[in-house]
């Protein structure tokens, strides 16, 4: 659940140029900007959700964090294929994306400052929520920019409870990705693109 990175080499200017694997339906900031967002389609959203947390889970278990998830680094192909970009880059996701707790973490930053972080698991996690709520509803989270996202209806309550509990505030209440990937609504969703 990992994008590939088929080669790399220099380019004119010094720094690093890279190849990865190409997913051709883009990524789901192109769905989280369209005004309505997946429009209710909760059969792709925890389908996207389930890819993602398989590809966190698979870094976390390596005590490895993704340091920069957020809807553009989530990537689709058009046969349903859901892939993170940008793991272990040490690049930094856009300021909402940033688990509260993270903010302003590094030396000598002021609180809110949103300079270079280290990521973490839980903020890997959290940043997911905060990508799925986006995706689901077309807009960011804006309660307390970063607070705790509601999915309300056509949305089920356990779809609702899925990104709550990615985003809980609190990282000791936020859940894993490993146990959000236990999830009924994620263990019992069908493929929803066909062959």
């Amino acid at each position: 659940q990992l994008v590939a990175c088929l080669g790399f080499g220099a380019a004119p200017s010094g720094s690093v140029r890279l190849v990865t694997e190409y997913l051709d339906g883009g990524s789901l900031s192109d769905i989280a900007v369209k005004k309505d967002g997946l429009a209710g389609d909760e059969t792709v959203l925890l389908h996207i959700a389930g890819e993602a947390l398989k590809g966190l889970a698979f870094l976390h278990a390596r005590q490895l964090s993704h340091g920069a998830v957020a809807p553009a680094s989530i990537r689709i192909a058009r046969d349903g294929r859901v892939k993170l970009a940008d793991a272990g880059f040490g690049l930094d996701g856009p300021a909402q994306y940033v688990a509260p707790e993270l903010k302003g973490s590094h030396t000598g930053a002021a609180e809110g400052d949103v300079g270079s972080r280290s990521g973490t698991a839980e903020g890997d996690v959290w940043a997911l929520g905060q990508a799925l709520f986006a995706a689901a509803s077309g807009r960011f989270c804006t309660r307390q920019l970063g607070g705790e996202p509601k999915l309300d209806k056509p949305f089920s309550a356990d779809a609702a409870a899925l990104v709550l509990h990615a985003s809980r505030r609190d990282p000791e209440l936020r859940a894993t990705a490993a146990f959000l990937l236990e999830a009924p609504c994620i263990i019992r969703r069908e493929w929803p693109f066909s062959p």
